[in-house]
């Protein structure tokens, strides 16, 4: 993460990122030391136990462009709720119409 994270800012001259809320604890102060401004998405719906879906399309969908979206594909960390196939089509969808957004995987 750490070494990707230079490569966007350095390289690719990106410096905001977009975290899941909840996230892997050393996410956020792994980001914020590289000097990324960091949002957040909602990604997990407590209450029901499964992935918030429509929270994270709206907040994918409000953030500025040149944004790096941080997406974990499996093993999701710290909930281990992972998105079903349909619901990446649905999240892919996002990145389509936002073609300014970067989608980047941390894939465990």
């Amino acid at each position: 993460m750490k070494l990707a994270g230079e490569v966007i800012s350095k390289r690719m001259k990106l410096n905001k990122i977009a975290l899941s809320n909840p996230t892997w604890a050393n996410h956020n102060q792994m980001f914020n030391d590289m000097g990324f401004q960091i949002y957040q998405y909602r990604y997990y719906n407590e209450k029901e136990v499964k992935l918030d879906l429509k929270g994270l399309i709206q907040d994918i969908e409000s953030l500025p462009d040149d944004t790096v979206v941080l997406l974990q594909p499996c093993g999701h960390n710290p909930t281990g709720i992972d998105p079903t196939t349909e619901e990446w089509d649905e999240i892919l969808k996002v990145f389509l119409r936002r073609p300014k957004l970067f989608p980047f995987f941390d894939t465990a």
